[in-house]
């Protein structure tokens, strides 16, 4: 008797949290924008920060990740993760909401009325296994694939919506078809029709309120099957909602952008997240989250329903309460819950983010942008960096500044500048040639300010030491000048 006390206090405490949960998300769908720390307008990017990075203070660029002041990080565009997730809880839950709300406009009438009269059972089942033979994703991601090609952006989603809606009506109405079917063979159906009852009548006095829990239970899967098919579709780059295209890489070859979207919507933003899962692992994870928790909130909600109308007598309390215009702690805990939301509401002021530490100037953000771009140039061109120098080296080494000196960068009329060493590569050819010093390898590439990259030379002296020398280049075929020597660090 103790353990069935205990398992049906639990059932009512899991009852009581599931809808605890389901009114945390409908709250944040309906208030998300409100309660946002930042908003998703131009003036709250935060494209440019300063860092302390291996004790030195630099300046990077957007994405950021976690921080006390952007709890989910930010995207490429500087707006907090947190934010955008937060504003597009309206516009995912909402479509989800609306796609499975037209979903159940069609599929109902159609089913009972094919239930109801026996007339189109065989075509609703036909289209059912048309359409359940294989998964969603491949039925709808093909097809978009090819209409993407020849369609406009907003022609395309129009496509998308419509064929999301339309692949979940036909099992729905299969569904509603054979539970009116099983009803209308009972008696009491047999009695109303002998008595005149229209169709209509059957199945709004009659069958209705037998259905009425299987239509509720079947709402709920259903609209959490719309969630997770936005969700597989994202991952597929097809997501519903606007967006902007950003340059993410434009020194790239060919220049790296994305769609990103401007309203926040989930699946837009885990599309965008699984490209950048390996850099930006924040992105994706934070969207999948929030994905996953509505998913999971609406489909546990679903079960204790479904527990609680299956075993209503568990969840009777025999208490007896005051009611709720007498009961002072009930009504004091409901004003002070209020409160709490409307301070939330209210109250809440938008900042635009500031930047960490010094303000960022546009000279500031210029010189950032040709350091990005020098790197992009040096990461590229890096192993022709180092493929140059090293062939110069080797024909020091074999005595061939002939081949040598053509590697070397000479201005309008200096051709012949260079048919003899000057002293500087004279002393670099004689150490070489001597075998006082031997050539061992090129060491990284790195910027050296000025337009010139620093090609460091590993040598080896005669007597074992090593020692560095340094070549100097603009462009990954020719040497500008050298730095250091034989016995020079």
């Amino acid at each position: 008797m103790v353990n069935l006390q205990q398992a049906a206090a639990r059932d009512r405490l899991q009852y009581k949290i599931a809808w605890l949960l389901l009114l945390l998300l409908i709250f944040v769908t309906v208030f998300g924008s409100m309660i946002a720390p930042h908003g998703i307008t131009h003036e709250f990017k935060m494209t440019y920060d300063y860092q302390i990075i291996d004790g030195k203070r630099q300046m990077v660029s957007a994405p950021f990740p976690p921080t006390g002041k952007f709890w989910l990080g930010t995207d490429h565009r500087g707006y907090d993760m947190l934010s955008l997730l937060l504003h597009g809880a309206k516009y995912t839950i909402g479509f989800a909401l609306l796609i499975t709300i037209l979903r159940f406009c069609l599929a109902l009438p159609l089913g009972m009325y094919a239930g109801t009269t026996g007339r189109g059972m065989s075509a609703i089942n036909s289209l059912q296994m048309m359409t359940t033979a294989v998964p969603a994703l491949l039925f709808i991601y093909p097809m978009m694939y090819s209409l993407n090609q020849v369609l406009k952006k907003d022609d395309a989603v129009q496509i998308l919506f419509l064929m999301i809606i339309l692949i979940g009506v036909f099992p729905l109405a299969r569904q509603f078809s054979e539970r009116s079917h099983h009803y209308s063979g009972k008696l009491y159906i047999s009695a109303a029709r002998t008595m005149g009852a229209s169709t209509s009548r059957v199945v709004f006095k009659h069958l209705m309120p037998h259905l009425r829990p299987e239509i509720l239970f079947a709402f709920l899967t259903d609209f959490v099957q719309v969630l997770f098919l936005i969700g597989q579709l994202a991952v597929v780059n097809l997501f519903l909602g606007g967006g902007e295209r950003v340059m993410i890489d434009p020194d790239a070859r060919p220049p790296l952008s994305y769609l990103l979207t401007t309203s926040g919507e989930w699946g837009a933003l885990i599309a965008y997240g699984s490209k950048m899962m390996r850099q930006y692992p924040w992105i994706l994870s934070s969207a999948a989250l929030f994905m996953g928790a509505a998913i999971l909130i609406i489909s546990n909600f679903s079960d204790q329903l479904q527990k609680r109308l299956a075993r209503p007598y568990v969840y009777v309390n025999k208490k007896t309460y005051k009611p709720l215009v007498e009961n002072n702690n009930m009504l004091a805990a409901i004003a002070v819950t209020c409160l709490l939301c409307l301070s939330l509401i209210i109250w809440k002021e938008y900042e635009p983010p500031q930047m960490a530490g010094a303000t960022i100037t546009a000279e500031d953000i210029k010189r950032y942008k040709e350091m990005k771009a020098q790197e992009s140039y040096l990461n590229y061109y890096a192993p022709k960096f180092k493929d140059t120098a090293a062939l110069f080296m080797t024909n020091l080494t074999q005595n061939r500044w002939d081949s040598s000196e053509t590697l070397i960068y000479k201005a309008p009329g200096e051709e012949n500048a260079f048919t003899t060493p000057p002293p500087a590569y004279q002393a670099w050819l004689d150490a070489l040639v001597s075998k006082e010093y031997f050539f061992l390898d090129i060491g990284q590439v790195a910027p050296a300010g000025n337009g010139e990259f620093s090609v460091p030379v590993k040598m080896k002296r005669a007597d074992g030491g090593e020692e560095e020398w340094t070549l100097m280049m603009k462009i990954p075929n020719y040497i500008v000048s050298i730095k250091g020597g034989p016995g020079k660090q």
